[in-house]
């Protein structure tokens, strides 16, 4: 069965009313109309900013430091903050905390 893209305007309609996570993902993999999802108001029933992370609704998105050693043996304390989304503190060259 053929597929048929979205027109501009049934797209704008569809964007509105998308729910705003799915419209994040949607946009990171279609970039062609990232320009057009930036002009849409977003209906956001519930957000929430704290000090390492934001929640839409009822997702949550954080930002972490990955800690890469090439290929040198990754220190067991910066392995454990890798797996768990990476470090909340930046670091210098040397390994300290800056």
């Amino acid at each position: 069965m053929p597929t048929m893209p979205l027109q501009y305007e049934t797209l704008k309609s569809v964007l509105l009313y998308m729910e705003p996570n799915i419209r994040f993902r949607i946009s990171l993999r279609m970039p062609s109309i990232s320009s057009l999802e930036k002009r849409i108001p977003l209906k956001i029933e519930n957000l929430k900013f704290s000090f390492f992370d934001t929640k839409v609704n009822k997702f949550s998105y954080r930002v972490g430091l990955y800690l890469d050693y090439g290929s040198n043996e990754i220190p067991f304390k910066a392995y454990g903050s890798n797996a768990s989304g990476g470090s909340y503190e930046d670091i210098d060259q040397y390994g300290f905390i800056i």
